[in-house]
C-alpha cells in the first residue's frame, strides 16, 4: 500500500480508496498518505478490526492540514468507546471531513457522551453540532444507541435550515 500511494503522483490523486487490513494497515496508510498527499476524498474500511491504534493513525491522518477526507466509512469495524474520544477530536479540527459512517459498532451511550464531550464540551452530541452548523452534512450511528433524548435533539437539527446536517441514521 505504502509504495502504490508513493508512487502515485498524478494530479487527480486517489479519489476513493477501499482496503481491507488492521491496526497495522492503518499505520502505512497515514504513513503514506502523510509523505505524499494525495486528492483522497473518500476511505472505506468497513469491516475492518482497526482497533484503537488503528483509529489513532486514522485521526493522525485526518489532523494533517493538507488532507481533504470528506467521507469515511467506520461500519462494522469493532469500535468501542475508546475510539470515540480521538474521533471526536478530529471532527473539531478536520474542516473537510463531511460524512462519517460509524454504524453497526458497540459505541453505546458512553461512546457518543464521548464524541458530544471531544466535539465541544457541551451537554449533548446535536450541542456540539449545533455549535458548529455547517461542518458535519451526514452521521451515521445506525446500530449504537444515543438514547431516546439523543435521538430527539439529533433530529431537530435535521428540521433546521441553519444547520448543514441532512442526513441522520
Amino acid at each position: 500500500i505504502h509504495t502504490y500511494l508513493l508512487s502515485t503522483s498524478s494530479p487527480e490523486g486517489i479519489s476513493e480508496l477501499e482496503l481491507n487490513f488492521t491496526e497495522e494497515g492503518c499505520a502505512a496508510l497515514t504513513s503514506a498518505f502523510n509523505s505524499n498527499p494525495s486528492n483522497l476524498i473518500e476511505l472505506d474500511l468497513s469491516g475492518n478490526k482497526l482497533g484503537n491504534t488503528g483509529i489513532e493513525n486514522i485521526c493522525l491522518l485526518l489532523k494533517n492540514p493538507q488532507c481533504k477526507l470528506e467521507k469515511l466509512k467506520l461500519c462494522g469495524c469493532g469500535l468501542k468507546e475508546e475510539s470515540c474520544s480521538a474521533l471526536a477530536t478530529v471532527l473539531r479540527s478536520n474542516s473537510s471531513l463531511k460524512e462519517l459512517d460509524m454504524s453497526n459498532n458497540n459505541l453505546q451511550n458512553s461512546g457518543a457522551k464521548k464524541l458530544q464531550k471531544g466535539l465541544e464540551d457541551k451537554n449533548s452530541l446535536a450541542s456540539a453540532l449545533r455549535s458548529n452548523p455547517s461542518h458535519l452534512i451526514e452521521l451515521d450511528l445506525t446500530g449504537n444507541d444515543p438514547g431516546q433524548s439523543g435521538v430527539k435533539q439529533l433530529n431537530d437539527l435535521l428540521q433546521d435550515p441553519n444547520y448543514s446536517l441532512k442526513t441522520l441514521k
